[in-house]
């Protein structure tokens, strides 16, 4: 179990820097309004104004957790866009045709 655990925290790690380093050179950045956007999303989730989430947030320091997440699906929405699919066949099936 412990293996599992580490090969996945050793997973996540290489996940989360390649699309950092995707999102740097692709300029993908987080704006302050996508910022607020969520945090009004999460106060919604849980009937309290985006004031009081807002201050919640801060104080439990998870902006930068939300920034990081937002970039995050924001590489990975522009990877999907940019993917390219061959005949929409996977490449190992269509070597035998």
């Amino acid at each position: 179990l412990k293996d599992i655990s580490e090969d996945t925290a050793k997973n996540e790690l290489r996940l989360t820097l390649i699309l950092e380093n995707i999102a740097n050179k692709e300029k993908i950045y987080v704006t302050d309004t996508e910022v607020d956007r969520k945090i009004a999303e999460f106060a919604r989730n849980y009937n309290v104004t985006p004031e009081k989430m807002q201050r919640y947030i801060e104080k439990m320091d998870n902006i930068s957790s939300i920034r990081r997440e937002l970039r995050e699906n924001k590489t990975l929405d522009f990877l999907i866009k940019e993917a390219k699919i061959a005949d929409g066949v996977p490449a190992k099936e269509n070597k035998g045709s």
